[in-house]
């Protein structure tokens, strides 16, 4: 068995630092998914429960 190019798809090695603007953006990215999460979820099970719209928003 030969692991030849199994290292090729690395772009970065552990003690690398990716550039700014790739970092911020999937920091973004991840802070969007975290508090879309949050907020949408009770959101979700609240209308689901025919709860007041006071209660919602």
């Amino acid at each position: 068995m030969e692991n030849k190019g199994i290292e090729s798809d690395i772009r970065y090695e552990r003690d690398d630092r990716p550039p700014i603007p790739l970092a911020a953006g999937l920091g973004l990215q991840m802070a969007i998914l975290t508090i879309s999460g949050i907020i949408l979820t009770p959101a979700i099970i609240f209308r689901a429960a025919d709860s007041s719209p006071e209660v919602i928003t």
